[in-house]
């Protein structure tokens, strides 16, 4: 991963980075730090903390309207991450990956910007990978499971019901990371 950020950050950005501890969180964090943002970490600690970072240990789901309109900007990395914890956790990849970070979302203040994690390969096939599936059919989706119906569901509901948001579409995601 090539993440370069520019411009300079403005003095008084304060970002709220949620799963800054996992592998995405680990390096944009250390990113986003030497290039001068205030960064806050909220991570639930299940895979460590590789960073030694100063994190408040809770789920997402728990923090308040209070505490979150400080944020100009928050970075939600907090989701179940693969087809597999959501095949095991299926319930709790749907209430995460979208029940949760729909209430979540609709107590961020309307300057706050929600850039979260999507899935590139849900909206791709397998069988004709240079076409996109649509974004508007669960229908088109090729693989029917509940990390690709949690992440489709909260894609809707953004467009439908949110503002301000932003969803970054990773297709692959490779190279070091403090947490690999």
């Amino acid at each position: 991963m090539n993440l370069e950020i520019s411009p300079a950050p403005v003095a008084s950005q304060k970002i709220l980075l949620i799963g800054g501890c996992g592998y995405i969180g680990c390096y944009l964090y250390q990113r986003l730090e030497r290039a001068g943002f205030k960064v806050t970490v909220v991570d639930q600690l299940k895979r460590g903390n590789p960073l030694g970072l100063t994190v408040i240990q809770d789920d997402y789901a728990n923090l308040s309207h209070d505490f979150l309109r400080q944020f100009d900007i928050v970075l939600w990395f907090g989701g179940h991450s693969s087809v597999g914890q959501s095949m095991s956790d299926p319930d709790g990849a749907v209430a995460n990956n979208c029940l949760n970070l729909f209430s979540f979302a609709k107590r961020l203040s309307a300057h706050t910007k929600l850039i979260y994690a999507s899935s590139g390969s849900l909206y791709s096939t397998k069988l004709a990978p240079v076409v996109p599936a649509s974004e508007t059919s669960l229908a088109s989706i090729p693989s029917q499971n509940a990390y690709d119906i949690s992440k489709f569901a909260f894609d809707y509901l953004a467009k439908s019901f949110l503002g301000n948001f932003y969803a970054l579409r990773l297709g692959t995601v490779s190279g070091y990371s403090p947490n690999l």
